[in-house]
């Protein structure tokens, strides 16, 4: 079942997930296929759900033939059981309208007086109400029971591939192997694995934050409800791991996801209901020659779209007001805070210490000294601040010294160019780097094109207390060059706008320290290829306690590097710079001052 190059404690803890989803979703299939009980779908598409927003985060512990498969056949079943779900609840939800209904027409027959909620001023007669609301529901039941063939017939598929049973019996094989192993879950790598993905999700959510005061902008509202949806799945997925720590947040996330989904509900019931007025006078047109049904059909959906526009002002209010009070709250920020804490590996009562590395370029015994010098000095998590590949010729193993020192990196402008480059350049502008990039992709494998394209542009944490942002670049872009000698002004702007109390960032090759309005601008310099005249490995050192940066040039062998004409490959913005060469006892003295200047901020 695992690849060699995956992590154990993270396969383990996987398989123990899936397993125990596969026993909820086989539970439900013959309720399923009785159709006695709607909940029985729901179950077991939740269920289907769950296993296919998990598969995906532990791809690399399955052979790539066992997770297509895998995928394939609880993708098929979660639509067929989405589109019956889909109509179980409008059925559900009109009967309800109905019930409410028919409950103020008998309050008006007795002389009661009538709920404030479901007085409408100036409403058509109810019981004109109750005919267009019963030809609604009829319409839904029919399309529900036309589905049911579907769902049966992807039950059927189901069983008949045998997936499930396959899917249990190597779970269960592998949980044997692993537990007889006494395999720890919580492993370094686990940890790692289960921050890239949360963040990623929380980073998705974040995405669509711009479009939630716009009241019309119902494409991305929907489509932050599924970015919702993903994290609370992925959440759930690496509960465990932090035992209470998650437990907490995911009560607000499930909140923000049901006002996401009911806002949804509305739109869809406000884009279906005009499509079934025109759809259903055109039949009555065609089958009695007349509209009079339709005219006495026509107010109860006419009332249903008013209802349906009410709720979404209401609940479109009530989300603005939940993502206010959820940011005032704290709560993306305590819950980064949960998933980046164990990331430090260390005991409670020993300082932590991060090293932050970045354009290693390559240079894969760059990196191997810099991490020795690293772990020497106390470092249990490793930063990366992106352009990790270049001009050497040993890029693949410092992709997978990457992957196996558990390092959080972000891709570098460089990175992306490598990996996104055509064979085949439409211009003939800059052909000599287009080459070159060419050259340096071809020295990669296919494994390291797909880890690279997998890293993002920016990562996010919390450490010590403090918000960390980590990026090639600056908050913006990853092509931005942020340098000591840019203006106070500048500095201040994006010190503002990043919300974030230490900002990590690559590119210029050239370390530097500073704060700016309580935040502090860090700059790694570079593993692989320095641009401060140092022909020694860099890397910079963020302490604890006392709060301290410290930049550290590091010696090591220089093995013959095969290089790809690098300047051709360089960043238009750093091409050109004089370089000043300073001696050792310059850079020692320069890191001094930086580390002084930051224990005197402390």
């Amino acid at each position: 079942m695992m690849t060699s190059a995956h992590d154990h404690g993270t396969c383990l803890y996987g398989a123990r997930y899936i397993s125990g989803l596969l026993k909820a979703f086989s539970a439900e299939i013959e309720g399923v296929r009785a159709a006695d009980d709607i909940e029985s779908v729901h179950r077991m598409r939740v269920a289907s759900r769950r296993i296919r927003a998990a598969l995906p985060l532990f791809k690399d512990c399955f052979s790539g033939k066992e997770y297509r498969f895998w995928n394939k056949e609880v993708r098929t079943i979660t639509r067929a059981l989405g589109a019956a779900r889909d109509a179980d609840v409008q059925i559900e939800f009109l009967l309800s309208i109905i019930g409410n209904v028919g409950e103020r027409d008998s309050a008006t027959r007795n002389g009661a007086e009538l709920p404030q909620e479901i007085t409408v001023a100036a409403e058509p007669a109810t019981r004109d109400l109750l005919l267009g609301l019963k030809c609604l529901l009829l319409r839904l039941q029919q399309r529900r029971a036309s589905l049911q063939p579907d769902v049966i017939a992807g039950i059927d598929r189901l069983e008949s591939t045998g997936v499930v049973g396959v899917m249990e019996d190597t779970l269960a094989g592998y949980l044997e192997r692993e537990e007889f192993r006494n395999t720890d879950v919580r492993s370094p790598a686990a940890y790692v694995h289960a921050f890239s993905h949360i963040t990623q999700q929380i980073d998705e959510v974040f995405r669509f934050e711009p479009f939630i005061a716009m009241p019309d902008r119902t494409g991305e509202h929907h489509a932050m409800r599924i970015a919702v949806k993903r994290l609370r799945y992925t959440m759930e997925v690496f509960r465990d791991l932090y035992d209470c720590g998650i437990k907490e947040p995911l009560t607000p996330v499930k909140h923000l996801q049901d006002v996401l989904g009911e806002l949804h509900d509305c739109d869809v019931w406000l884009g279906c209901l005009p499509e079934f007025l025109d759809s259903e006078k055109e039949r009555q047109q065609e089958y009695f020659g007349h509209l009079e049904f339709f005219r006495i059909v026509e107010p109860g959906i006419r009332y249903l779209i008013d209802d349906r526009n009410r709720r979404r002002q209401e609940l479109h209010a009530l989300l603005v007001r939940t993502w206010t009070e959820q940011n005032e709250e704290r709560l993306w920020e305590s819950l980064r805070e949960t998933i980046s804490t164990p990331l430090l590996g260390r005991k409670q009562d020993t300082p932590a210490a991060v090293a932050l590395i970045g354009d290693v370029r390559g240079n894969h015994p760059a990196l191997a000294a810099v991490l020795n010098d690293a772990r020497a000095r106390g470092a249990t998590l490793i930063l990366n601040a992106g352009d990790s590949i270049g001009y050497g010729s040993s890029q693949n193993e410092v992709v997978r010294m990457l992957k196996t020192e558990n390092i959080i990196s972000v891709i570098g402008n460089l990175d992306r160019d490598v990996v996104g480059v055509k064979r085949v350049q439409k211009t003939s502008k800059n052909r000599k780097r287009h080459r070159t990039l060419l050259r340096v992709r071809r020295g990669l494998s296919r494994k390291s094109r797909r880890y690279l394209r997998t890293l993002p542009e920016t990562v996010r944490l919390t450490l010590f207390g403090k918000r960390l942002l980590l990026t090639h670049g600056g908050p913006s872009s990853i092509t931005d060059n942020i340098s000591e000698r840019a203006l106070d002004q500048r500095l201040k702007h994006l010190a503002a706008e990043a919300e974030a109390d230490i900002i990590v960032t690559g590119h210029s090759r050239r370390p530097f320290a500073t704060e700016v309005d309580g935040v502090w601008f860090v700059n790694t310099g570079s593993a692989g290829k320095p641009g401060d005249g140092d022909s020694r490995a860099g890397y910079a050192l963020l302490r604890q306690d006392p709060f301290a940066i410290e930049h550290i040039p590091v010696a090591y062998d220089e093995a013959p590097q095969e290089m790809h004409g690098e300047e051709d490959c360089e960043p238009d913005a750093i091409k050109g710079h004089k370089i000043t060469e300073p001696t050792a006892q310059q850079i020692d003295r320069t890191t001094e001052a930086q580390q002084s200047n930051v224990e005197q901020h402390k």
